[in-house]
């Protein structure tokens, strides 16, 4: 059974609350995150941290267990990875 926070990021990130993944992983627990998407903890750290190093992959299964578009965590992380990218300039 999923957590029920799969559910909260899913309704704050349909009405834009959610800007980021480090947003995600303080409402779902990383170890939870970690074993749903059978990733090392370090990488997911990386991820989070730099949005740019997440694969096509990961973001669809963590769309999947989020139950919304593959398109919004695509976005987001092509978002953040360019403010990130603006901000070293």
């Amino acid at each position: 059974m999923k957590s029920s926070a799969y559910a909260r990021v899913r309704i704050l990130i349909a009405a834009n609350d959610i800007k980021d993944f480090q947003e995600i992983a303080t409402i779902i627990q990383k170890k939870t995150l970690v074993k749903d998407l059978h990733m090392h903890f370090d990488t997911l750290q990386a991820r989070i941290l730099d949005p740019g190093k997440w694969s096509i992959h990961q973001l669809a299964a963590l769309s999947d267990l989020l139950e919304i578009d593959h398109s919004v965590l695509t976005g987001m992380a092509y978002r953040l990875r360019k403010q990130k990218k603006k901000g070293k300039k």
